[in-house]
């Protein structure tokens, strides 16, 4: 059912807003991928970026705080954590590495494991269950 309903909305998406003149033709974002800045619109837009990100940690931390359910907080809380740069190891799971007895080889085989899909989650959640 949940599989339905997603392929139901994705065709949607594909419908009404892939095929929008503000997605399939957008004077601004082609002109940002020809790189043919000023340096004054450079600033500019640094700025604006600035600000939309400053103002974007504030509304996902607002809606963590504001979640109605315990499972939408840990949603809200990991999206929060990932534009932190925090990864949001939750639910205590153990990785590849963790369980070793020698703590050298646990801290080298946990180095460069940030962003790794064993530690967060890379799949969108579709039906309210976890990813596998």
């Amino acid at each position: 059912m949940a599989e339905k309903n997603f392929d139901a909305f994705k065709e949607t998406i594909e419908q009404h807003f892939m095929r929008h003149p503000a997605v399939t033709g957008n004077a601004y974002t082609a002109w940002f991928a020809r790189g043919s800045m000023t340096l004054d619109e450079l600033r500019h837009f640094t700025v604006q970026f600035s600000v939309f990100s400053n103002q974007f940690l504030l509304a996902a931390l607002n809606r963590a705080i504001n979640a109605d359910t315990l499972e939408a907080t840990r949603e809200s809380k990991e999206i929060l954590m990932n534009e932190l740069g925090v990864i949001y190891n939750d639910r205590g799971k153990r990785h590849a590495g963790n369980d070793s007895g020698d703590a050298a080889a646990a801290n080298a085989a946990n180095h460069d494991r940030e962003g790794d899909p064993a530690l967060v989650h890379v799949e969108a959640v579709r039906d309210g269950t976890e990813p596998d």
